[in-house]
């Protein structure tokens, strides 16, 4: 009878000791998911301000080269007010850090056949350069020939760019520069550098 008692405890705190291990590992699953479900949610949320922060400033970039549009036609009857429209265009943007305008190889007889004014933003002033000749043919570069053999503005894929002091990311919107006469002129690109996208 003493054995009997004695084994049926035995039974029930096996019994009972299985019952808690398998609530515990109903509640730790239940648990488990319910924590994937939040991070799914936080992740989807973070992906989507991010990706809602990305878009903003591309339109900005887009909405950018649309309003100065008119000014930088303007300044191709004027070869030498070129720079200062490229730099009203980039100074109205804090995303744009460059700016350019590769012109079809001589546009103006008198600046030659490469002709690429650029801008770059530095410190609180600007550089004006000349970049076109034939160590920097950007005739050959496969964002101007796409923008030029299609006439459709475009942003190229990131990429690294080499200032001399330094190596950046950036990425570049470019666009068709027709002038007033309907002919085209070049392609005028934007350069955004991109760090800031590591978020």
């Amino acid at each position: 009878m003493f054995k009997k008692s004695w084994l049926s405890r035995v039974g029930i705190m096996v019994i009972a000791a299985l019952m808690v291990e398998a609530i515990s590992v109903v509640q730790y699953q239940s648990l488990k998911g319910i924590m994937e479900q939040d991070m799914n949610i936080r992740s989807r949320i973070a992906m989507g301000a991010s990706a809602d922060r990305i878009g903003h400033v591309f339109e900005l970039t887009e909405a950018t080269m649309n309003e100065n549009m008119l000014d930088v036609r303007r300044s191709l009857l004027r070869p030498d007010s070129i720079f200062r429209a490229i730099q009203y265009t980039i100074d109205d943007n804090p995303h744009i850090i460059n700016g350019c305008i590769a012109f079809v190889p001589n546009y103006y007889h008198s600046k030659g056949y490469y002709f690429e004014p650029t801008v770059f933003k530095s410190g609180d002033g600007y550089i004006y350069k000349q970049l076109g000749s034939i160590s920097h043919d950007y005739t050959s570069n496969p964002a101007y020939r796409r923008v030029i053999d299609s006439g459709e503005a475009c942003w190229s894929d990131p990429y690294i760019y080499n200032t001399g002091e330094e190596h950046i990311s950036l990425i570049t919107y470019t666009c068709p520069l027709v002038d007033n006469d309907g002919i085209l002129a070049g392609a005028i690109g934007l350069d955004m550098e991109v760090s800031w996208l590591d978020l």
